[in-house]
């Protein structure tokens, strides 16, 4: 007995229509089967050990499926067999992730379907498949700025007169693989030079671990542009690239919340920098990106592998 399952995409976002179809490629001849396909959601959450006084806590684990729902009952009597199948994705749910990037937590958004061949209410074989799924936006994209006037201390105690920053995004949802377009007004007013401007993107995961709530944040890309000498002012465009590193979306579960940040650092040398920080919402790639889903090891096998009940 074998079987397959086949998707109609890589990928899928929350509201689209899942689809595909069940290959049975055989099945003893005198005996009927029922063939069952389960789509399945959970997250599931494991933070390393860290110091607590003198004692270090040992890794704590949680889980939590939410959702789960039979796609396909039908009964077989013969194969080689196919089978198709649809499910419209609700868009409430969250999209997939799993941690990549920090090294004291795994942890993931996982979505599975499960094919089984039953006989008489037992499992005779099943087949299991990933499905990658991104979570969609639900807000409008609009300009978003912040502004930050500060005075500017010598080694942080001799007036040198103030440096005014507003950064301006063209907007504030952004797919995979696109451009942040900032408009930088800068207003150097002191004696002072600015040596650089230094954007950098984060990802935040905020972990939900019992009671508590921890924070994993880590750099996912940056860029550096050129600044500006004493009393002098810029009016300009910046391009930061940093969302075109392979990436999950934003999303948001009951034990995990994935969001990102563009940090501004206006660095001036022997002097407190000008820092701003504004939040970003990044949503799946467009249909025409030439960007692959991430390449985690849940997502890599195209392989199906059937395990057969003794």
């Amino acid at each position: 007995m074998a079987l397959a399952i086949e998707l109609s995409k890589d990928y899928y976002t929350t509201g689209d229509a899942l689809s595909g179809r069940i290959h049975v490629t055989s099945i003893p001849d005198d005996a009927a089967f029922e063939l069952v396909l389960t789509l399945r959601g959970k997250e599931k959450v494991v933070v390393a050990s860290h110091p607590t006084g003198a004692k270090a806590t040992p890794p704590t684990t949680h889980r939590h499926v939410f959702f789960e729902d039979t796609l396909l009952h039908t009964p077989i009597t013969t194969a080689p067999a196919s089978f198709g199948f649809e499910f419209e994705w609700p868009e409430e749910l969250p999209g997939s992730y799993e941690n990549v990037r920090h090294a004291a937590l795994r942890a993931k958004i996982q979505y599975k379907l499960c094919a089984r061949l039953m006989r008489r209410g037992a499992t005779m074989a099943s087949v299991t498949r990933p499905v990658l799924v991104y979570g969609s936006t639900a807000y409008v994209a609009k300009p978003f700025s912040d502004n930050q006037s500060q005075k500017i201390l010598f080694l942080k105690c001799l007036s040198q007169g103030r440096c005014s920053v507003e950064m301006t995004l063209d907007k504030n949802v952004y797919a995979i693989g696109d451009s942040i377009q900032i408009t930088a007004d800068i207003q150097n007013t002191s004696r002072r030079r600015v040596k650089c401007i230094q954007y950098v993107c984060t990802q935040d995961v905020h972990v939900q671990c019992g009671p508590s709530t921890r924070l994993f944040s880590c750099d996912v890309g940056q860029d550096t542009r050129s600044g500006l000498a004493p009393y002098k002012s810029v009016l300009r465009t910046d391009t930061c690239d940093a969302l075109r590193n392979q990436m999950y979306p934003s999303t948001k579960g009951s034990l995990l919340r994935v969001e990102y940040a563009l940090h501004i650092i206006v660095e001036i040398p022997a002097c407190p920098n000008v820092e701003l920080t504004l939040p970003l919402i990044v949503g799946p790639p467009k249909a025409s990106s030439i960007f692959a889903p991430p390449p985690t090891p849940l997502h890599r096998g195209k392989g199906f592998r059937t395990e057969d009940a003794a």
